[in-house]
């Protein structure tokens, strides 16, 4: 599953890039955008500092956050079928699960799920938080029963709990410290999708009016982070700086 990578700024003295996306190519992380002013440029073997763009940053932790959730609450309800994929992406978020649900099935479920959600969500105590380890494969093994056969052995595995109700599972994105801070879920639809599945698609809340949130929210402060760290547990960077090199050119 993926979600959105950062956007922020790279700055230097008075010289501003503006970041709109980030892509891992080969071992590189490729910061995507354009400076604040035409024919403006770092020079290699600069050291700019990094500034997330904040909001963007909560909301994609919440989106993500609940996606996460969706799947603890829905085995909490009984329900064995495994997940296979999330898209916590903040247009149409959503959670895939393997096997089918009947018509009815789907409907007791879209208004259930969401009660047991938002029950979680305010019942849950301020101690039981969110909890990332980074794992070597074999203690991720452990820890998760299996290691997903998509990472490769002696890979680094970052698991994530959103709660004590949680198993965990192999992720690396942004989260919120505590559900609590995701906000209201939404269960939007609940359909078969393909032949072999089924996908619950979700909202969080839009307000965040009631929360107090900030950077201190995320248990690891990531800049920038890429959205191909949710399928590459080595590409979450935890920098707050970074040297400017001159990527080389493939002969």
């Amino acid at each position: 599953g993926g979600q959105p990578s950062d956007e922020g700024q790279l700055i230097k003295d008075e010289t501003v890039f503006n970041v709109t996306s980030l892509q891992v190519e080969g071992d590189s992380i490729i910061h995507k955008g354009t400076f604040a002013h035409p024919g403006a440029e770092f020079k290699e073997g600069d050291t700019v500092k990094l500034v997330i763009n904040k909001e963007k940053r909560l909301l994609n932790a919440r989106v993500h956050s609940a996606g996460h959730l969706i799947d603890v609450c829905f085995h909490e309800m009984g329900f064995k079928n495994e997940g296979t994929k999330g898209y916590h992406f903040p247009d149409t978020p959503s959670v895939d699960f393997a096997g089918k649900l009947s018509a009815e099935e789907r409907e007791k479920l879209k208004t259930e799920l969401p009660k047991k959600i938002n029950e979680m969500i305010k019942s849950l105590p301020e101690s039981d938080t969110v909890k990332v380890e980074n794992c070597s494969y074999e203690d991720a093994g452990k820890v998760l029963g299996e290691v997903p056969s998509y990472l490769k052995p002696g890979a680094s595995v970052r698991v994530v709990k959103v709660n004590s109700f949680d198993k965990g599972c192999p992720c690396g994105g942004t989260h919120v410290k505590h559900i609590r801070e995701i906000g209201a879920v939404k269960v939007e639809k609940i359909k078969n999708s393909g032949s072999k599945g089924f996908r619950i698609s979700y909202q969080v809340a839009d307000s965040l009016c009631f929360l107090s949130l900030s950077l201190d929210c995320m248990y690891s402060i990531c800049l920038l982070y890429t959205s191909d760290a949710a399928d590459d547990m080595q590409c979450v960077d935890l920098g707050g700086r970074r040297i400017i090199k001159k990527k080389k050119n493939k002969k």
